[in-house]
């Protein structure tokens, strides 16, 4: 089964949660913000080229 098979309609992702609220955190929160969201940059940018490299 894949990720957005268990993303419902009006769920909200905690990590963009998060995100909107970034300059309220506690800094350790942040530093932890950060690297998910790197994460998630990296996933998607691999994503992008394999589409791009695909010609989709």
């Amino acid at each position: 089964m894949k990720r957005i098979d268990y993303i419902k309609k009006d769920d909200v992702c905690p990590i963009s949660a998060l995100q909107a609220d970034y300059n309220y955190l506690p800094e350790e929160m942040k530093r932890k913000i950060q690297v998910i969201s790197k994460l998630e940059i990296d996933y998607l940018t691999e994503l992008l080229l394999e589409v791009k490299k695909k010609d989709i």
